[in-house]
C-alpha cells in the first residue's frame, strides 16, 4: 500500500526549496506537474532532475519514516571520510533533525512533522553529479521504493536511502543513507578472522543471497557486487551501493561499452561485452563466498590490469584454500562457471545456504553438519599455528573500490 492510495497521503511531506517550508506531496505534485518534464528542471526551485524524483519516491512510500526527502545541506554536520565507493566519496555525518517519527508523524499543534533528532548517517557525495542524468534517477527509483522487511525484525536486506542533498560550494549532489557501524564485509572479515565460525559465515551468506534473490525477483540488478558493498549493521550484512555502478552523468542507454566495477568480481562475459545480467551478479556473489572462506580479497597479490581481465576471460579463478568445505567449494565453482547458463539462481543459492545454516544452528546430524564442523576444527588448528596477527597486504595496483 502506498501513501498515494492511503490515509498517509496528506502526511507525506517535502520541503519547498526557497522557503524551507513543509508542504504535502499531493499539493506539491499538483502545483508543479504542469511545469516540469520527467526529472527535468523545475522552474521554481531550479534543482535539475531531482524534484519529480523525490515526488514519485514519496508518493510510493509505504509509511512516514520511509519518505525519501530533500535534506538541506546545512542539516548535515561533522563530516568524516570513511571510504570511497562507486563514483563517490562516502562520509560519516550527523543529520541534525533526523527522519520523520513513524509513531507521531504530523504534529497538528506545531504544524510540522516530529523527527527523531540527531542521527548518524552515511553521505555519499556523487562525483560528476552537477550533470546528473534523468536516467540515473529513473534507475534509482525502484531501490528507493523497495522495502524488503524481514518478519518480526526492523532490519532490512538493503542499506536504506534516506534522502538527497546538495553541497552548495561544489554543486555536487549527495545521497544520505543509513549508517552501518560495522563497516564493510571485507574489513569485518579481517577484524574477526579468529572468531568467525561456519555457522556465523553461513548465516551471513544466506542472508546476502536472500537479498540478491529479492532484488532479482523485482527485476533489479546490483551490477557491482563485491565485499566492499556488503555493509555490516548490528552484525547483519546489508547490501549497499545498489544503483551506483556507473557515473551519475552517464546514460543507461549510452553507446559507451565501458564497464564499471571491481575487476576480480566481474564475470568474464561482463568484461567482454559490458552487459550486466542476473548471472553477472551471481558471479560476483561467488567471489564474495570465496572471500568469506579465504578472509582476503580475490587476486589481491597482483595488479588488476588488462592481463588479469584476459586471464579471467580464459578461466582464471582464485585458488580455493585448505579448510573450505567441499560442498561449498563446489557451489562457489558453479557461481563462477564460465558459462553463465550453468550458474545457479540467487534463490537456489539462498535455499542451499539456508539449509546448511539450519543444519548447523539446529545441530541436525546431517552430512553437511559434520562437514562444516570438521572445517571449523581444521580452521581452529590452523589458528593455533599463527603466532602473529593476520594482516592483509594487497598489491599496490590491486583496486577494490
Amino acid at each position: 500500500m502506498s501513501i498515494a492510495s492511503s490515509h498517509f497521503r496528506k502526511e507525506c511531506l517535502t520541503i519547498k526549496a526557497r522557503t524551507g517550508s513543509l508542504i504535502t506531496v499531493f499539493n506539491y505534485f499538483a502545483r508543479f506537474s504542469n511545469e516540469t518534464e520527467d526529472y527535468g528542471e523545475c522552474f521554481d526551485c531550479c534543482k535539475k532532475n531531482t524534484d519529480k524524483f523525490i515526488q514519485n519516491s514519496q508518493i510510493h512510500a509505504t509509511s512516514r519514516d520511509r519518505v525519501f526527502e530533500w535534506i538541506p545541506y546545512d542539516q548535515l554536520t561533522n563530516f568524516k571520510i570513511i571510504g570511497k565507493g562507486g563514483f563517490g566519496v562516502v562520509q560519516q555525518s550527523t543529520w541534525l533533525e533526523g527522519q520523520i517519527d513513524q509513531i507521531i508523524g504530523w504534529n497538528s499543534l506545531r504544524k510540522q512533522c516530529e523527527r527523531h533528532g540527531k542521527t548518524r548517517v552515511a553521505v555519499k557525495i556523487l562525483d560528476y553529479s552537477r550533470k546528473m542524468t534523468a536516467d540515473f534517477l529513473t534507475e534509482m527509483i525502484p531501490q528507493i521504493r523497495y522495502e524488503p522487511a524481514i518478519p518480526n525484525s526492523l532490519v532490512f536486506h538493503l542499506i536504506r536511502y534516506l534522502g538527497i542533498s546538495k553541497n552548495p560550494a561544489t554543486q555536487e549532489y549527495a545521497i544520505v543513507m543509513q549508517y552501518a557501524e560495522g563497516g564493510n564485509l571485507r574489513n569485518y572479515l579481517e577484524m574477526n578472522y579468529s572468531t568467525l565460525n561456519w555457522e556465523r559465515k553461513l548465516f551471513m551468506l544466506q542472508y546476502i543471497a536472500e537479498g540478491i534473490t529479492i532484488l532479482h525477483e523485482e527485476s533489479l540488478l546490483h551490477r557491482n557486487l563485491h565485499s566492499g558493498n556488503i555493509l555490516i549493521h548490528k552484525d547483519i550484512p546489508l547490501i549497499g551501493d545498489v544503483g551506483f555502478c556507473r557515473p551519475v552523468d552517464k546514460l543507461i542507454q549510452s553507446e559507451d561499452k565501458e564497464t564499471y566495477g571491481v575487476m576480480p568480481f566481474m564475470a568474464p562475459e561482463l568484461l567482454r561485452t559490458g552487459k550486466y545480467t542476473k548471472e553477472t551478479d551471481i558471479y560476483g556473489f561467488g567471489l564474495i563466498m570465496w572471500e568469506v572462506c579465504a578472509h582476503r580479497p580475490p587476486f589481491n597479490e597482483r595488479p588488476h590490469d588488462n592481463n588479469l581481465a584476459m586471464e579471467i576471460c580464459l578461466g582464471e579463478r582464485p585458488l580455493i584454500g585448505k579448510g573450505t568445505p567441499e560442498t561449498l567449494a563446489a557451489l562457489i565453482k558453479k557461481c563462477w562457471d564460465g558459462n553463465p547458463n550453468n550458474r545457479p539462481t540467487a534463490n537456489e543459492l539462498f535455499l542451499i545456504l539456508k539449509s546448511w545454516y539450519s543444519d548447523l544452528s539446529q545441530e541436525s546430524p546431517t552430512e553437511y553438519y559434520f562437514e562444516f564442523k570438521a572445517a571449523d576444527k581444521i580452521r581452529q588448528d590452523m589458528l593455533q599455528e599463527i603466532t602473529e596477527p593476520c594482516s592483509i597486504k594487497n598489491h599496490s595496483e590491486a583496486h577494490y573500490q
